[in-house]
């Protein structure tokens, strides 16, 4: 069993991904970006969610479309599926799927997120999306 966390060792056990990571400027051309401070900026927001309700996979792609990190998509993607895989794996989290609009909890496990598959960031058939939920104690 995993043993629980803080929401601030959550925050703190965020892996960065490699030290550089493109982003877009204005002009359109590849800008280079500190990948460890969008890393640590996702994990505290995606804390944060999941500390109110659960969070979308494709909640953490839009929040990083949304930031001021500027991303690629490709970088966004990876990046969204790093945090909610390190989530996961540190045992604050478990995936779930959800049914839009109601948030109706869909039963079938999952265990892990595809690090190929982009269809993770849509809602499949019958509006069923992948979510996080948190397994921390809100104490």
């Amino acid at each position: 069993m995993s043993e629980p966390y803080s929401r601030s060792t959550i925050v703190d056990l965020a892996v960065p991904l490699p030290s550089q990571i493109a982003r877009k400027s204005d002009a359109g051309r590849q800008v280079m970006s500190d990948s460890s401070a969008a890393a640590r900026w996702l994990m505290h927001e995606a804390v944060d969610h999941l500390a109110e309700d659960y969070v979308g996979i494709y909640e953490l792609l839009w929040l990083l479309r949304g930031s001021d990190f500027e991303l690629d998509d490709t970088a966004a993607k990876q990046l969204a599926r790093q945090t909610a895989d390190q989530l996961v794996s540190i045992g604050a989290a478990s995936i779930i799927r959800l049914r839009w609009p109601s948030n109706e909890v869909v039963p079938g496990e999952i265990h892990e997120i595809s690090p190929d598959d982009d269809t993770i960031f849509e809602p499949a058939e019958a509006g069923v999306y992948l979510a996080l939920a948190s397994t921390v104690d809100a104490r």
